[in-house]
């Protein structure tokens, strides 16, 4: 796979990097869950996805997981899009950025959890919720799968370590960068 082909076809780079993934972490898991794992991938391709809260000195920050629970549970119209960015969060940080949670209050385990039982809410709301339930089912596994991603497509710069940085300092150079 090619930077050529990240930035003309991005859903055949992620769709590879998803079977790649797969293959070299034993998982197996149905097409419409690995065409998911492939999308969530593509949907935080731009960090305004991750980062769509400003704290009170103006920088961007990625709502809390409690703050998603609660916001769901507080809102009917929206609770469905709530748990799924619950869980899609609690996925993509879990697998991608589980060094940043050692800095953290809450652990790996935690975003695991939750994002988990996001899923599986979900999952009971939706009469065809079969790829939820599957998600809530292999959640831990999914979280290898985009562990392997990450270690595959880590670089010299690695783009964790700048969003590490940013999501400590709100540096808008780490987020550009």
């Amino acid at each position: 796979m090619s930077q050529k082909t990240f930035l003309e076809k991005p859903s055949e780079f992620f769709d590879t990097l998803v079977q790649e993934s797969l293959a070299a972490t034993g998982v197996s898991v149905s097409l419409p869950v690995k065409n998911y794992l492939s999308d969530l991938l593509q949907f935080y391709i731009f960090s305004d996805h991750l980062f769509s809260e400003l704290n009170t000195s103006g920088k961007k920050q990625v709502k809390t997981l409690a703050e998603l629970y609660l916001h769901s549970q507080h809102s009917g119209v929206s609770l469905k899009n709530n748990l799924k960015q619950m869980g899609d969060i609690s996925l993509y940080i879990s697998g991608f950025f589980r060094e940043s949670l050692k800095k953290k209050l809450v652990s790996v385990d935690y975003y695991i959890n939750m994002g988990r039982q996001a899923y599986q809410s979900l999952s009971d709301f939706q009469k065809d919720g079969d790829v939820f339930e599957e998600l809530a089912l292999r959640f831990k596994d999914l979280v290898v799968v985009l562990f392997q991603i990450r270690k595959k497509t880590a670089t010299t710069n690695d783009m964790h370590s700048l969003l590490d940085q940013y999501m400590e300092t709100g540096s808008t150079k780490a987020a550009k960068d």
